[in-house]
């Protein structure tokens, strides 16, 4: 599931163009951490764009979806613009979250 999110997450980044980010790992966490050195882009939702890693807590299958989505899409305007813009990250997710959720 987490390769779907990922691949239908790349299109809509393509057609936002931005550029598609190296993704290392997606870490499934079974609780909120307490201390990562990664960026909180939701709750339950980090990414850490010097090592390429997602992290999100473990959730209902929507939930999980919207949180692998945002960081995701802060990784890709890390690769594009250099810098994480946690809002425009939070939009493109809530923008595009029942585009990808069907396709799953």
């Amino acid at each position: 599931m987490i390769k779907r999110i990922l691949r239908l997450a790349d299109a809509v980044a393509a057609e936002a163009n931005l550029k598609l980010p190296f993704v290392s790992v997606v870490k499934v966490l079974d609780q909120e951490p307490l201390h990562l050195l990664a960026v909180k882009i939701l709750e339950g939702s980090y990414a850490d764009p010097a090592t390429g890693s997602i992290y999100v807590v473990r959730s209902s299958p929507d939930l999980f979806v919207m949180r692998v989505m945002a960081a995701y899409f802060a990784l890709a305007l890390f690769a594009t613009f250099g810098v994480v813009d946690l809002e425009r990250a939070r939009e493109l997710a809530r923008e595009n979250y029942y585009r990808v959720l069907v396709r799953l």
